[in-house]
């Protein structure tokens, strides 16, 4: 089997270091970048084959304008989005602009391992026709259990299932 390459973009040192440790294996290669730009000359120039992103890869930057500007630079490259609890709205978004997930920090690190290897395994072509969550900006209430409900919608939305969530 050929070499897969993950990219860890904009992420913290720690988690970075965690992500490497759990995401290497013989037939993959992980390389960690600090910005989003360098992520974007790496994807124009080398096959890659997954991007995992910070959800606030760079200041100023949200995490659907990063989904966005790797995408325009390798559309068929999946996006897996890390992401701070509270900005559910930027991941519903980020979905829309093409994400494959959104996880919400602190992240479990085998689940995130099992994303990637499901996202690996399935290729882009089911990223591309992934579904997204539409009219995500009429959901109200901003409270740790409502956001919860929210964080499962935002991993639900992709499945070919019917999916139900009672809260």
């Amino acid at each position: 089997m050929a070499s897969r390459t993950v990219l860890i973009v904009g992420v913290d040192r720690d988690t970075t270091l965690a992500l490497s440790h759990a995401l290497t294996a013989p037939e993959r290669d992980v390389r960690a970048l600090a910005s989003v730009d360098e992520a974007i000359v790496h994807l124009r120039h080398r096959a890659v084959d997954l991007v995992l992103t910070a959800g606030r890869a760079a200041p100023g930057r949200r995490a659907p304008d990063a989904v966005r500007a790797f995408k325009a630079a390798a559309p068929a490259v999946p996006v897996i989005v890390l992401s701070e609890a509270d900005t559910l709205d930027g991941d519903a978004e980020a979905r829309g602009s093409g994400a494959l997930d959104c996880i919400a920090l602190p992240i479990d690190i085998t689940a995130v391992a099992a994303t990637v290897h499901r996202a690996l395994s399935t290729g882009a072509a089911a990223t591309l026709n992934a579904p997204t969550i539409s009219g995500s900006g009429s959901m109200l209430g901003r409270s740790p259990l409502m956001l919860e409900v929210y964080r499962q919608i935002t991993q639900a939305a992709p499945a070919t299932a019917p999916v139900l969530i009672l809260g």
